[in-house]
């Protein structure tokens, strides 16, 4: 019975310990809201090379975000035995979503931006 007690503890304590960890998919990160104001001065050559660049950073930070959440999803999964070695391993990944957000609400703004300018830019 004492160990049946023990292990509901540690499961107790292992789980509060990850409440305050969150991870996420790079999928599921919503874009942030940038203003259009923020691109207007930018002429369309301008708007296609931020667009670019913005582009060009998303897949790394995606992978990052999803390998942190699929780490981080092992470590619970594998916590059940070894909970309090492994709580201290768990890491949140919401810095890299953070970052995430605001590249797809720049990529949003420049698209509405190049849109109002007549601009023949393709941003996926």
């Amino acid at each position: 019975m004492k160990i049946k007690n023990y292990l509901i503890i540690l499961v107790l304590v292992f789980f509060l310990s990850a409440c305050g960890v969150k991870s996420v998919t790079s999928y599921s990160v919503q874009a942030d809201i940038v203003s259009v104001s923020e691109y207007k001065d930018y002429s369309c050559k301008e708007l296609a090379l931020d667009a670019l660049n913005i582009q060009n950073k998303i897949p790394e930070i995606s992978s990052v975000i999803d390998k942190k959440k699929k780490d981080n999803d092992a470590y619970i999964a594998t916590a059940v035995v070894f909970m309090p070695i492994l709580a201290a391993g768990i890491k949140g990944n919401q810095e890299e979503a953070a970052q995430l957000a605001l590249y797809k609400g720049q990529l949003n703004a420049i698209r509405q931006t190049a849109i109002l300018k007549d601009c023949e830019i393709i941003i996926q």
